[in-house]
């Protein structure tokens, strides 16, 4: 395993993800991908109101994260933060959380800031935040995975409370989220993709983007319920 700079940041099981700076493709939070929705969810011709997103699965809190080894239970992943690490916090007051190196955003994409990065077997977790203001306030998360995806539930990648990662299938994530929204998003890194993208609260939401049936990359955070963008480093 080819690892930078290593720190720890807990898993459900306990097992300790690494910290590192790395080139990692990335993107512009603010071009807003061209999408066309499939609603999971047939409408019927007396349409019900759309289902209120609950908070029984996803707390939303900002939980403390005991020096990287949580043992509460709490999922490392939630709509508004990574471990402890939380959308509204600041690179350095995030760089607070866990017992690592400065939250430290690319020199040349200094609003987005490495959290995890794992040569082998490919996987690396972003924090985002707004271009006009570099490392001023956080509110977008991206995990993406480049190893084989149908390995990656062999390894103790980070999930949220409903079990969902990269390497889950579609079929899993709909299981999941019933609600869920099946949009087509012109990517302009990646061309033509299939994600799904699921409503948390009126702010947060998480999408999953969809490789061969299953998730590639994971989104989660604010203005993304239309679905997102892997280039978030390009202006």
């Amino acid at each position: 395993m080819s690892m930078k700079r290593l720190v720890p940041l807990a898993l459900v099981s306990g097992s300790l993800l690494v910290v590192a700076g790395c080139t990692t493709p990335a993107a512009d939070p603010s071009p807003s991908p061209t999408v066309t929705a499939s609603p999971v969810v047939t409408e019927s011709s007396s349409p019900e109101p759309s289902p209120e997103p609950t908070s029984d699965a996803v707390e939303l809190d900002c939980p403390t994260w005991d020096d990287g080894l949580d043992e509460s239970g709490l999922a490392p992943i939630a709509a508004n933060r990574y471990a402890g690490i939380c959308a509204g916090m600041s690179f350095e007051e995030a760089s607070g959380t866990y017992a690592g190196p400065p939250l430290t955003g690319h020199e040349f994409c200094p609003w987005l800031a490495p959290i995890v990065a794992i040569d082998d077997p490919g996987l690396y977790v972003d924090a985002v935040s707004r271009p006009d203001a570099p490392g001023a306030e956080i509110f977008l998360f991206r995990m993406a995975w480049y190893g084989d995806l149908a390995a990656a539930s062999s390894f103790e990648v980070p999930r949220n409370a409903e079990g969902i990662s990269v390497g889950s299938t579609t079929a899993e994530v709909l299981a999941a989220y019933p609600g869920a929204t099946q949009v087509s998003v012109d990517d302009m890194a990646l061309g033509p993709r299939e994600q799904i993208v699921v409503p948390v609260t009126d702010e947060y939401t998480y999408v999953f983007d969809v490789t061969d049936g299953r998730v590639s990359s994971m989104y989660w955070g604010e203005g993304i319920s239309s679905g997102a963008t892997a280039e978030l480093c390009a202006l």
